[in-house]
């Protein structure tokens, strides 16, 4: 499926190796396409239908893959120390992205282990696990950065969901006014909006939209207190933001991306 990559901002090429599958055989591959689901139902006691009464992700996107050197030779014992030393990150997740046309501009967070040494005839290579943090891949980070100048200025974001839930994103507010400022989406539930209360002219409101979390630059100020804990979020398609007061805002945020490996 491919034979570069590059992991923990490293290619594969700085190492001289390449992917590539020692028990592969003539016709047809299966290979992991992400996003496996548990479906549960439940049958309606009136009638013969089966009802689907939640259908979570069952595990997170997890495959292998093998590297040989470039040029055939044997991975001897110090080419093998570097190698692992390079991809595995006990007890950590690195950035990986493969180096492909079919991949272009999707990353995977991703620990990789259990390091095997393969031998095929006089050929000597290695593979590995890989464990995905979630159940597929993601977009780079895109970052929006606005100027609200105009009371009840409207923003204009398409975005490209491969999922079916929210996007929640990181957002920085700085508010140019005293005062409360709201935010509302109009292709989310109606009335569900934004809003916090009591900002300060330049005070800075941080929200982590993925732990969830929410803080200010002013001590002083309760945030927790002052705001409604309706996060902002994004629907797949074109979101149209309506922000209540003057201020900038900054979103940052990544789109799911489900692609097989």
């Amino acid at each position: 499926m491919f034979s570069n990559f590059i992991a923990d901002k490293e290619s594969n090429e700085a190492y001289g190796i390449m992917c590539a599958s020692f028990d592969a055989v003539s016709g047809a591959e299966k290979v992991s396409g992400g996003g496996e689901t548990e479906l549960n139902i439940e049958k309606t006691p009136r009638s013969g239908a089966f009802h689907i009464t939640s259908q979570p992700y069952s595990s997170p996107l997890s495959f292998t893959f093998q590297v040989i050197n470039y040029d055939g030779t044997n991975i001897d014992e110090t080419k093998e120390r570097s190698i692992k030393k390079w991809l595995c990150k006990r007890g950590k997740y690195i950035d990986f992205q493969i180096d492909d046309d079919r991949f272009d501009n999707v990353k995977f967070q991703v620990n990789i282990s259990n390091p095997q040494i393969i031998k095929v005839g006089d050929v000597v290579g290695m593979e590995f696990s890989v464990q995905c943090k979630f159940p597929y891949g993601y977009s780079p980070t895109l970052n929006k950065l606005y100027n609200i100048s105009t009371i009840n200025q409207q923003i204009t974001l398409f975005i490209n969901n491969d999922d079916d839930d929210y996007i929640f994103p990181d957002v920085i507010i700085t508010s140019n006014i005293n005062g409360s400022l709201s935010i509302t989406n109009s292709t989310d539930v109606a009335n569900r909006i934004f809003t916090i209360s009591n900002l300060v002219v330049g005070e800075v409101i941080t929200i982590k939209g993925s732990i969830p979390d929410i803080s200010s630059s002013v001590s002083s100020h309760a945030v927790w207190t002052d705001f409604n804990k309706r996060w902002i979020r994004f629907t797949d398609g074109t979101n149209i933001l309506t922000v209540s007061n003057l201020c900038t805002i900054k979103l940052s945020y990544q789109e799911p991306r489900k692609v097989g490996i």
